[in-house]
């Protein structure tokens, strides 16, 4: 197996140039920068050195050709001063490449217990599915932005933005509670007012919906949903202990907004 060669001198584009597969230069002017040619024609920059905790890390600043030997010390230098000032970007850098993603974080949420009806979990589940992981699943939890999220919301129809950025903001409050960031980015984002919907069928429309109908179960049910302007899962899920048949009123007590 090939080792590699070491040399020390200044590293200059000439010096590049002439590496030989399986060698290494080390700056003698930058301690710990150095460029490196394996068994091919890369050639990697990189730049070493300890924490003020005494860990070694070996970051890699990237390949000559993209980067200039100038470029790249000053890369270098940059590191060194930060860790200098107590940071360590190639842990922060290997920290945040280990970070946890939206769809896992989307799907740690869907799995735990949440005490929401199981219609609601659907609509949520749904929800993540057809819009935050096919579009925002790849990001990192800890460096989304607010700006990206809003762009997000941008990207969805009128109808679905409000709630699907509300979902997304309790998905990020989650990710707070569980301490993976900070922050929420989704708090501060101004959501579109939701659209009531008032409009009632007029007497003509309820005679021709009434002469469409074919007498049979079906049918009856079709009514009933009409005249009440009940959800078909309350209608569906309705119980007799929610009827008063002398006074004609139903007591939902499974609606969104209480009883």
């Amino acid at each position: 197996m090939a080792t590699n060669q070491s040399i020390k001198t200044k590293i200059s584009i000439r010096a590049v140039e002439a590496m030989q597969p399986h060698s290494i230069i080390w700056d003698k002017q930058l301690p710990g920068f150095n460029v490196r040619r394996q068994n091919s024609e890369v050639v990697t920059f990189s730049i070493v050195y300890r924490t003020l905790e005494g860990t070694q890390r070996w970051q890699r600043i990237g390949r000559f050709g993209v980067w200039t030997p100038d470029q790249a010390r000053k890369e270098a230098q940059r590191v060194l001063r930060a860790r200098d000032l107590g940071e360590d970007p190639a842990g922060a850098r290997k920290a945040l490449r280990n970070a946890m993603t939206i769809a896992q974080l989307c799907d740690e949420y869907s799995a735990r217990e949440n005490g929401k009806k199981p219609a609601t979990v659907k609509s949520d589940n749904s929800r993540i599915k057809l819009h935050i992981k096919p579009k925002l699943g790849r990001f990192k939890v800890i460096s989304i932005t607010s700006e990206q999220i809003e762009d997000f919301m941008h990207s969805l129809s009128k109808g679905t933005q409000g709630r699907v950025i509300g979902l997304l903001g309790a998905i990020f409050s989650y990710a707070v509670k569980r301490k993976l960031r900070s922050d929420n980015p989704v708090r501060g984002i101004e959501k579109p007012k939701e659209t009531k919907r008032n409009r009632r069928l007029s007497q003509a429309e309820y005679a021709q919906f009434g002469s469409a109908l074919n007498g049979e179960m079906v049918s009856d049910i079709f009514k009933l949903l009409a005249v009440t302007g009940w959800r078909s899962s309350e209608a569906k899920n309705l119980r007799w202990n929610e009827l008063d048949l002398e006074r004609n009123i139903v007591t939902l007590g499974r609606h969104q907004d209480g009883r």
